[in-house]
């Protein structure tokens, strides 16, 4: 919702927010504010795609077939909330229709198409129009609050009833290793193994409590885990940069893939001799190496994403004026998402 008006109507992203909410409001899906779209049945995601249009403010309304799968009380009260805001706002609406009552309620200029051929009929306001929009749009569920509390209700006890809790596992799966481990205690501690060889884990224990303890590793540690993270940034990053330039400039994608699949199959072993020469035993090398292995399978990955990304959501960002900037960062990126996730992981 706050996508669709940000840009159109000039507001700020808090503002949107505000706006989108109250439309959201009108069409009676407030509640449902902070659901994503596969919780939502057909009839609400309909009456999101209604609160998003209105909520443009547009000079031109095109509706096909809007109130198709809502139900016929919500139905009435779109068709008020849509005229008080035509009666506000006097923007032209075209709405496209097989239903008699709406094509006989909505218009005031009306062509029916017989055998492909409109015949245009005008007719004045009706005054149930009138009467459509003075009538509190909130009454017309007060009818069904009891059928709905009571199957809330009768279909909560059931739930809780059917639901239980899963039985605890007979056996802990943590009980394997300990008894592993004993075993290879009492082997060693037998003779059965050679202890220079096997070490017994209580000396293992042992050595790593001092190890620990003096705290000399961590140094090194926090050394090689700095560089481990730097490198997987920098790659990440240049996957992420590249792989969405390459998905969304054919130009582009003409330009790098050459050299990106003469690299990619290369084993990374095979580039320790160059990286040695040039770069040197040190941590340029050790950085260069993790980079090289994390980019490839995130460049490709994020290439496949932005390629992936559903047409009707570019048409969207494109209707609505984004700017290509916006298009990448709040369409295409997020579409990709789950593919580059699964690369980065």
């Amino acid at each position: 919702m706050a996508f669709a008006i940000e840009h159109h109507a000039g507001m700020d992203r808090d503002k949107a927010r505000q706006e989108s909410r109250r439309y959201l409001d009108m069409v009676g899906l407030g509640d449902a504010a902070g659901k994503y779209p596969w919780q939502l049945s057909g009839g609400m995601q309909q009456r999101v795609t209604i609160a998003r249009a209105l909520a443009a403010r547009p000079r031109v309304l095109l509706m096909d077939e809007p109130f198709s799968s809502v139900d016929a009380l919500t139905r009435l009260e779109l068709h008020a909330l849509i005229l008080d805001l035509w009666q506000e706002q006097r923007f032209t609406a075209v709405l496209v229709t097989h239903d008699v009552d709406e094509a006989v309620f909505w218009p005031t200029a009306s062509p029916c198409f017989r055998a492909g051929r409109p015949t245009w009929r005008r007719s004045s306001r009706p005054a149930c129009r009138g009467r459509a929009t003075t009538s509190p749009r909130a009454s017309c569920r007060a009818s069904s609050n009891c059928a709905i509390t009571c199957w809330s209700s009768c279909s909560a006890g059931s739930h809780d009833s059917a639901r239980r809790p899963p039985a605890p596992r007979a056996v802990p799966g943590g009980l394997t290793i300990v008894v592993l481990v004993l075993a290879l205690e009492a082997t060693v501690r037998a003779g059965a193994l050679n202890a220079a060889i096997i070490p017994p884990p209580s000396v293992v224990l042992q050595k790593l409590a001092g190890i620990l303890g003096a705290g000399t590793f961590l140094a090194p540690l926090g050394k090689t885990l700095y560089l481990l993270f730097v490198s997987y940034a920098i790659g990440c990053a240049l996957g992420i940069g590249v792989g969405l330039l390459m998905g969304r400039y054919p130009f582009v994608d003409g330009l790098l893939e050459p050299i990106v699949e003469f690299l990619r199959p290369l084993p990374k072993p095979a580039l320790l001799p160059p990286l040695m020469l040039f770069p040197g035993l040190g941590d340029t090398m050790k950085m260069t190496v993790i980079s090289l292995g994390v980019f490839f399978p995130v460049l490709i990955n994020t290439v496949q994403g932005v390629r992936g990304t559903d047409p009707v959501l570019l048409d969207v960002a494109r209707t609505f004026g984004h700017r290509t900037s916006a298009t990448v960062f709040k369409v295409i990126l997020p579409a990709a998402l789950p593919l580059i996730w699964r690369a980065c992981a």
